[in-house]
Parts: structure tokens; C-alpha cells; sequence
């Protein structure tokens, strides 16, 4: 169910999809929302820590619902701790001329901007985790204000950011979550996507958002709303800054000129990072295609075998996989490797053939009977060599293919 829809289902009353709107916002607080009723009655359990302030949190639903104005008549509002077997607090409102009245208390206003006893102060929304940063309108929010607010941590903020970005994609739905400092994107769709092209675009197009609150990004993909997700990739959005040593050999923090800003800050954090033309960033922890980097890298080598089962696939299949992740310096330096080596190798053939046809031409028998050892050797080394490189690799050891020509670096 996309935001629009589940928006539309809400207004009209709809309870899963008002409960699936309200854990967009509470889940990442440790608060879980499931939904019940029926005929204009909504009811709806949540499940919250014990630490969690009952009054507060019911002020912060009234207030959402409120502005959201569903097509109810009546509300009930039961609380339920973890591991426990009833409800630890229920409370009832009726809904009427778009106003929440306490059933059997006096009748109280909650207008949008109204001061009343149940519109939670700052010092209390933020109690329960949600400063007034979290009750006002994100997407009525300036473009520089929403970015400000998703760097929070802000939940909302963040996944209207992220539709903002992939508003052109019309076949894609994400969903948004963030566990700790790592930001879950889930795209939904049944389109064919280019995975390492698409993440990478989107991982940057979010760096915008990185802060210490949104220091990862995991991206996922699934076709429907019952398939399984699976891993894109992984990228980092925010680079925590390096401890620096002291000269009496203590470390402590980076720390920046305090008139830079963040993204001023993250270029100089990024600087201190080795760079090579046409990779992004450093990849450490990075998933591609869902594989790790040791573990694509090997498959990169062991992808030389390719041939035996389609002609020239050992020669494209290494040379795509290069590509397709060419944005991480591991990757990139690793494919620049196996295509030196297979030039090479093409060179190294070219040469011995014309150097056989010589031999045969000038007819000396033990001149040709070593320049056979010699081509033997080299298709023994062409045959093993790959294999070599995946164990290396698979060790966490570096490879260099032997008597390869560096004709990329």
C-alpha cells in the first residue's frame, strides 16, 4: 500500500491503515500499533514500553487523528506493556464536528492550534520522543527544513525525503524504516532495475540526510506486499569522524572549524579517505548484488571459468561484474586486475601462435618441442591462475596475476 493510498483508506476511516500510518511514526519509538472496529468505531491497541507516559502518548494520538480528521464516530485507546496478559490502561473519546471528547470527562477541544489541556507541551512530547518537530505537517515544510528534519533521525521527514527523491519512478513504492542509525529502504516494485546503478544514485542523492542520527543506508527490493525483501546494498551516508593522535600518543576526536557545516565537515572527512577516479567512496561493510565484497570479488576470478560453459563468457561476465560495482575501490581495483591479466593473456597467445608457425616454418624440431613446453605452461597457469586468486582473495590476502602487463591502473 503506497502513502497516497494508505492516506485515502485512512481519512475514510479505514483501521489498518490508520494503524499502519501511526506505526510509520511510533514503531521507531519502540511503540507498537495494532488496529480493530468496525462502523465508524476505531479501536486501537498499543503496545509500549512500561517506562512509556500513557498520557503523553495518548495526547501525541489524539492530536495525528485530529489533524488526519477519519471518518469515525468513536475512539477507544487501549495500552498494553510487553509480556503481559491485559491492558494495562484504556481510555474512550467520541469524535464529533472534527473535535475528540473523553467520554464521561468534560468536553475538550483539540483543534488543530488550540491551546487545550491535551495538546502536549515541547518539554512533554519530547517525553515520549516526539519534539514538535514530529506534530507538524512535514510535507507542508519547505524543501531545507525537511532535509534539517529527516538529519534528526525524524521518521516522517525522512520517508517524505526519500518520495521526494524517487518521485519520477512512478512504478516504485519505498517503504522507510530506521533501526538505530541505520536507514531501511524497501522498494517495491516489479520493474527490472539496474541494481548497482540505482543504489548508487539514490545513496547519493541521501547523503543529504546523513548525520550521526542516519549514518547507514540499507537499500531493499521486493516485487509485492507478501515477497520476501531482499538486500540491494549497503552504503554509508555519514562518516562518524577519525580519532587523530595526540603527540603524547592519546587519541581524540576529529574536530572540524565550528563555522563549517555538516556537508563541509563530511568533504574533509571524506578527503582523508584514499581516491581514485570514478569511485565513490570507501566500501567497507558495502553489500553489492547482495554479496559482500569478498565474496563478489571471488566470484568476480572464479567467473573466468565462465567459458567452459558459454563461449566468451569468461571474458564478459568478469569485465560486468567490474562494472557493476567499478563504484567501490575494492571492486575497481580488483577488476582492473583480472582485465590486465586477461590482455595479457591475449597478448601472451598472439605472440606464442606466431612464434609456433615460425618454428614450423624454420623446421627445427627441438626449437618447436620447447616453444610446446612453454605454450603448455602458460595454458596450465591460464587454467589454475583464477583459482588461485579466489583462495587469496577468500583468505582476506591480495593477488596479482604473475607476468601481467599493467596496461589499466
Amino acid at each position: 500500500m503506497n502513502m497516497d493510498r494508505a492516506l485515502e483508506l485512512a481519512k475514510q476511516g479505514n483501521p489498518k491503515a490508520i494503524a499502519a500510518l501511526l506505526n510509520r511514526q511510533l514503531q521507531p519509538r519502540g511503540i507498537q500499533v495494532k488496529e480493530a472496529g468496525q462502523g465508524g468505531q476505531l479501536k486501537l491497541l498499543l503496545e509500549c514500553p512500561e517506562a512509556t507516559n500513557k498520557v503523553k502518548l495518548t495526547q501525541y494520538v489524539i492530536q495525528w487523528l485530529t489533524k488526519l480528521k477519519p471518518s469515525i464516530r468513536a475512539l477507544e485507546l487501549y495500552g498494553k506493556h510487553p509480556g503481559q496478559a491485559g491492558y494495562a490502561w484504556q481510555q474512550s473519546f467520541r469524535f464529533a464536528d472534527q473535535q475528540f471528547t473523553p467520554i464521561d470527562r468534560p468536553k475538550v477541544e483539540l483543534g488543530i492550534g488550540a491551546e487545550s489541556p491535551l495538546k502536549p507541551s515541547e518539554a512533554e512530547a519530547r517525553a515520549i520522543g516526539m519534539d514538535e518537530g514530529g506534530l507538524q505537517d512535514v510535507q507542508a515544510l519547505e524543501h531545507s527544513e525537511r532535509v534539517d528534519l529527516a538529519r534528526t533521525g525524524r521518521l516522517e521527514a525522512i520517508d517524505q525525503f526519500v518520495r521526494s527523491v524517487l518521485a519520477d519512478e512512478s512504478d516504485i513504492v519505498p517503504f522507510v524504516e530506521l533501526e538505530g542509525k541505520v536507514l531501511k529502504v524497501t522498494i517495491q516494485t516489479t520493474q527490472l532495475l539496474n541494481g548497482p546503478v540505482f543504489c548508487g544514485q539514490l545513496g547519493k542523492q541521501l547523503e543529504a540526510i546523513g548525520s550521526e542520527a542516519v549514518c547507514e543506508l540499507k537499500i531493499y527490493k521486493r516485487k509485492g506486499e507478501k515477497a520476501p525483501p531482499f538486500l540491494m546494498q549497503t552504503v554509508t551516508l555519514f562518516h562518524q569522524p577519525e580519532p587523530e593522535l595526540r603527540p603524547n600518543g592519546e587519541s581524540s576526536a576529529m574536530a572540524y572549524p565550528p563555522h563549517l557545516g555538516p556537508d563541509q565537515n563530511e568533504v574533509l572527512a571524506a578527503s582523508r579517505l584514499p581516491s581514485s577516479p570514478g569511485v565513490v567512496r570507501s566500501s567497507k561493510g558495502s553489500l553489492v548484488m547482495g554479496f559482500d565484497l569478498k565474496t563478489y570479488r571471488c566470484i568476480m576470478h572464479f567467473s573466468q571459468y565462465a567459458s567452459f560453459l558459454l563461449p566468451l563468457a569468461g571474458l564478459i561476465v568478469p569485465i560486468m561484474l567490474w562494472r557493476m560495482g567499478a563504484e567501490y575501490r575494492e571492486i575497481d581495483v580488483e577488476g582492473k586486475n583480472i582485465a590486465n591479466w586477461m590482455i595479457s593473456v591475449f597478448i601472451y597467445t598472439v605472440s606464442l601462435s606466431l612464434i609456433i608457425l615460425g618454428v614450423l616454418f624454420v623446421g627445427i624440431p627441438a626449437l618447436f618441442l620447447a616453444t610446446l613446453v612453454v605454450a603448455w605452461v602458460f595454458v596450465l597457469a591460464y587454467l589454475v591462475m583464477p583459482l588461485v586468486a579466489t583462495v587469496r582473495v577468500l583468505q582476506g590476502k591480495t593477488f596479482k596475476y604473475p607476468f601481467t602487463l599493467t596496461l589499466l591502473s
